[in-house]
């Protein structure tokens, strides 16, 4: 299974603690199966050639993601 890591601003963290302590599971099971799916209802189901063009632009404008 494809995985990724993701960072997180402090508050931006301390926001998603509170949500999934309040609801009684984990930031990782809040964000995998509460935020993607809803994410992706709102956003449509799938990435459109516009979509991926977007995402390489944006790259290209902001350069890769350097590991520290």
């Amino acid at each position: 299974m494809p995985k990724f890591m993701q960072s997180l601003e402090g508050p931006v963290y301390e926001r998603l603690e509170k949500i999934a302590k309040d609801r009684g599971i984990s930031i990782q099971v809040l964000i995998r199966a509460v935020i993607v799916p809803e994410w992706f209802r709102e956003n449509g189901n799938s990435l459109n050639n516009e979509n991926l063009q977007h995402k390489t632009t944006l790259h290209r404008s902001f350069g890769p993601v350097s590991r520290s």
